[in-house]
């Protein structure tokens, strides 16, 4: 009788091994690869191939000019068929703006690329001219290039934007702007009764800085007020929150073998018990 309960009791114990053996297994399986049984390979491999066709652009030139812009789709992801613009991958800008690409993949998929140009610049710079001393002084003047629509580079006169009359006639200020639209402005003097000139010290006549150097100063003026780049804390706590979890994914595993490893021990020693106790007897 003795001998029949230690048996049964030896019995419930293997019983409650094997359980946990098969419970590990499952868990091991079913719960912590659920994306690896989800769908059957060929599903999954369909699905693949019926991602949404995109693609980018690219520009011929990429920065303030005046000259036509023309736009190529590169990197699709997937053969496509172009079904606006005859079927062309390319576009030509004539001026500001945007357009859109559409096309399909092959399982009839739609998708879109747009193109925006805004750094065409056709159009030529203005200035006017201003005279120092007025037209009542009859011995000399300085006409000085101001009003300017846009910056500059002036291209003559050593690139001053003034320039001193000691006798009548005329002069003419060429200029261009950074898209490289060029322009003229001439200045007349038919007043002048004499040939004098004044000190070149007098900063009532003459200019001391052009305006593109006063332009360029309030350019670096506002780079320097130009705000530091802000840390997307967002975009960081969602990298921790993926490592944590990758990591405990991988803590889980190791707990699970290490689970199944003692299991399996327990087992083959309560095996090698009952196996020395029916020897003995």
């Amino acid at each position: 009788m003795y001998e029949n309960k230690k048996k049964r009791k030896l019995l419930i114990l293997i019983i409650i091994i094997i359980l946990l053996i098969c419970f590990t297994i499952f868990l091991f399986n079913i719960i912590l690869k659920p994306q690896n049984n989800s769908y059957p390979k060929k599903h999954l491999k369909e699905e693949e191939t019926r991602i949404l066709p995109t693609a980018t652009c690219s520009f011929d030139i990429n920065s303030l000019t005046n000259k036509d812009v023309t736009v190529k789709l590169i990197d699709a992801n997937t053969e496509i068929i172009i079904t606006n613009n005859d079927g062309k991958d390319t576009y030509t800008f004539t001026e500001n703006g945007e357009f859109t690409f559409q096309y399909v993949n092959k399982y009839g998929d739609m998708g879109s690329t747009t193109a925006k140009v805004d750094w065409i610049d056709k159009t030529a710079p203005l200035a006017l001219i201003s005279f120092s001393p007025s037209k009542n002084n009859p011995n000399f003047v300085v006409a000085t290039l101001n009003s300017i629509s846009e910056e500059i580079i002036i291209l003559n006169n050593d690139g001053k934007n003034y320039y001193e009359f000691t006798e009548n006639g005329q002069f003419q200020f060429t200029y261009q702007d950074l898209a490289g639209n060029i322009n003229s402005t001439t200045a007349q003097v038919n007043w002048l009764t004499s040939s004098s000139k004044p000190s070149s010290n007098n900063s009532n006549y003459y200019p001391e800085n052009n305006i593109l150097k006063e332009e360029e100063e309030e350019k670096q003026e506002e780079e320097t007020k130009k705000p530091t780049p802000k840390i997307d804390k967002e975009e960081i706590n969602n990298d921790l929150s993926s490592k944590d979890s990758s990591k405990t994914s991988k803590n889980l595993h190791l707990y699970l073998k290490i689970f199944l490893i003692i299991d399996i021990f327990l087992l083959i020693i309560f095996l090698i018990i009952i196996g020395f106790k029916k020897r003995k007897k």
